[in-house]
């Protein structure tokens, strides 16, 4: 019906992508780096000038992926997931491991698993239950190869990687953990 194309219409025309704006106190001019991991292990690369502490990126994603951004500096790298959403990074460049990274449903949500992994008595055991309980989860690759892969038997890696599924696998490192373990 008419009414159902203009409807179609209206949402694509409202369609959005991702805005990235950024403000890291202490950085005044240089170049940032945004890397977007996109599935089958592949990467897009975009830069822009850093001009009194604040940046900008912008374009669209086709479905949720990892953002790295990478500031003009010594371990200046912040990663987070993201889809087409208004992301704000704030922060300060003598205290990265607490810059503020909101407008992301995805990345709060991952924050907020991390968070209560966290407070569990054994975190290791926690995030580890949480992959085996979500092989579908678009986390549950970014823990393996981030968190627990390091304390992993080779045979468990290959049990965990095999057992992810679903939109598991359309994240950038379940490509990496395959390429691994094969």
């Amino acid at each position: 019906t008419t009414n159902q194309i203009r409807q179609k219409l209206g949402e694509f025309l409202d369609y959005q992508g991702y805005t990235i704006n950024g403000s890291i106190k202490g950085i005044n001019e240089g170049i940032v780096k945004l890397d977007i991991l996109l599935e089958n292990g592949k990467k897009e690369s975009y830069t822009t000038r850093i001009k009194n502490s604040r940046f900008v990126f912008s374009g669209t994603v086709d479905k949720i992926c990892m953002g790295m951004i990478t500031l003009p500096m010594k371990d200046g790298v912040l990663s987070f997931f993201m889809g087409n959403d208004n992301i704000t990074i704030n922060g300060d460049k003598k205290n990265l491991a607490n810059v503020s990274i909101k407008g992301s449903k995805v990345q709060n949500d991952f924050a907020d698993i991390a968070a209560s992994c966290n407070r569990n008595k054994n975190p290791m055991q926690a995030l580890s239950d949480y992959v085996r309980i979500h092989p579908n989860s678009i986390y549950s690759p970014f823990i393996i190869s981030n968190y627990l892969y390091p304390y992993m038997s080779e045979e468990d890696r290959t049990t965990a990687v095999n057992a992810l599924d679903g939109q598991a696998k359309t994240m950038y490192q379940y490509h990496l953990l395959k390429t691994q373990i094969d």
